[in-house]
This record gives structure tokens, C-alpha cells and sequence, in this order.
């Protein structure tokens, strides 16, 4: 199927991790709108690295959207700031080719928490017209952002440094960045992918996401992929992608059928 692909900027002149990727097919177009955010430990990553993913869906009929956002030198706040900037470019882009599709918020590794960030936080003011996803997809993503015993660290020295103080100094800080902490029922829903072989965020958290939502009167699924590492939703090339991807678009048709 033919396609446009096109970057689209949130300034002009341009800067550097202010861009949004669109992949338009050129065919019948097929609800929902997917909007994807990159991973790479808050400091690193390109809005590309979910090309593949994106040409996949597309295929199916999906316009799809890859932001950056700001990377060195800022902090979680910022980042939530671009990514919300970013999904609300892309809704407008989608409303042009298509109309108001409904849009689905999907990310991995820290784009996943990020994208979960963009989805739970319904208390934040994004200012007069904004419309929430319809739901998220949290592929190797942290549910928690408060240290947990045998934390890895190098996430652990990451997820200091993007939010910008000591935990000792300032814990409510990481509260609100936790996915836990904004669980309830104004979430929509949820579905999560995980390797079997993660190894930077314990299970138990994803579970615990899952149940605490549910609790809530909120659809949430979580599916493990055997032979998966963390990260490893970028292609649908390996078997457990595949079987991620298969999950994925039945996830998708399921939030169009309401």
C-alpha cells in the first residue's frame, strides 16, 4: 500500500526533539489513530526507532504518529510538556486526513511511561480542547517510579536524574510520576506488554497496575511474551513480536467496537 510519511514540527524555526513523524496510508483509513512515544532511559532515542512498528499498522489501514521530545539538559516535567504537545499536533494532523478518530497512546521502555503519564493524568491542565487518548499500550514500561528492592541501577540512576532531586530529598516528586500512584478510575483503558525476560521493572508491578485498575470499574490487560526481552516490541519480525503485534491490533479493534 502506498504511503506519505511526513515530519511535522511544533516550532518554527525547528528544534531538536520538538518533531513529530506521521505515516499516513493512502488507502481506506481504519480506527483508532495510533500515537507512539520512543524509549531509551529518558536521555536517549529517536522518534524513528518505532518505524517499523508504525509501517506495520499502517498496513492495516492505522495512521500512526512518532514524537520526540527533549532529551539532555530537562527534566520530567519537560518531557511530559513535549509529548503532550506532541499527541495534540498529532490528533489535529489525524482530524485533517480523517476526522476526530479516536486516538490510542502507545510507548515503550520510558516512551511507555511517558505515553502512561499522557493517558492516567487526568487531573493535569492541558488547556481548552484538549480529548484524552481512548487508551494506552505500555510495552516494557515502569508502573512505578518509587525505588523498589534490588531496583537495577542504572534505571534507578535514570529515573534520578530525569525527575532532578534525590529521592531522600523529595519522594513525593516520584510519587507523581508513578503510574500506580494515578491509578483509578478515570483511566481508560489499558493494556500492557512485557517480556518474559524483563529485567529493569519487576512483573509484580505490571500485576499490581492491572488488578488496582480493574478494582476501579477500568478494562486493563497485561500479556507476557516468552523469550522477550525488555524493549522488544520495535518490529514484527521475531515470534514473541509477532505475538505482541497480534495482541496489539485485536487491543485496537476492540477499542473502535467500543
Amino acid at each position: 500500500m502506498p504511503y506519505r510519511y511526513t515530519t511535522l514540527c511544533f516550532d518554527d524555526p525547528p528544534r531538536e526533539g520538538r518533531m513529530l513523524d506521521l505515516l499516513l496510508p493512502a488507502g481506506p483509513v481504519r480506527a483508532p489513530a495510533v500515537f507512539m512515544v520512543h524509549g531509551g532511559g529518558w536521555r536517549s532515542g529517536r522518534r524513528d526507532q518505532l518505524l517499523r512498528l508504525m509501517i506495520a499498522l499502517r498496513e492495516r489501514g492505522h495512521i500512526c504518529g512518532s514524537t520526540d521530545y527533549r532529551l539532555e539538559g530537562t527534566r520530567i516535567g519537560e518531557q511530559r510538556a513535549d509529548v503532550a504537545e506532541g499527541y495534540r499536533l498529532f490528533r489535529a494532523a489525524v482530524a485533517e486526513v480523517a476526522g476526530p478518530l479516536p486516538v490510542v497512546a502507545y510507548g515503550s521502555s520510558a516512551g511507555g511511561h511517558l505515553a502512561g503519564l499522557l493517558a492516567f493524568d487526568g487531573a493535569r491542565d492541558h488547556g481548552a480542547g484538549w480529548v484524552p487518548p481512548a487508551a494506552a499500550v505500555l510495552a516494557s514500561a515502569p508502573a512505578s517510579f518509587e525505588p523498589w528492592d534490588e531496583i537495577f541501577p542504572p534505571i534507578w540512576r535514570s529515573m534520578q536524574d530525569i525527575v532532578g532531586v534525590p529521592w531522600e530529598r523529595d519522594p513525593a516528586a516520584y510519587a507523581a510520576q508513578s503510574l500506580l500512584r494515578l491509578a483509578g478510575p478515570h483511566v481508560l483503558p489499558l493494556l500492557l506488554l512485557d517480556g518474559a525476560n524483563e529485567h529493569m521493572f519487576p512483573r509484580r508491578h505490571g500485576e499490581e497496575l492491572v488488578a488496582r485498575l480493574r478494582a476501579s470499574g477500568v478494562a486493563a490487560e497485561r500479556h507476557e511474551f516468552a523469550d522477550a526481552e525488555h524493549g522488544f516490541f520495535y518490529d514484527v519480525v521475531r515470534r514473541p513480536q509477532r505475538e505482541a503485534f497480534t495482541v496489539l491490533t485485536a487491543f485496537l479493534d476492540r477499542i473502535t467496537q467500543g
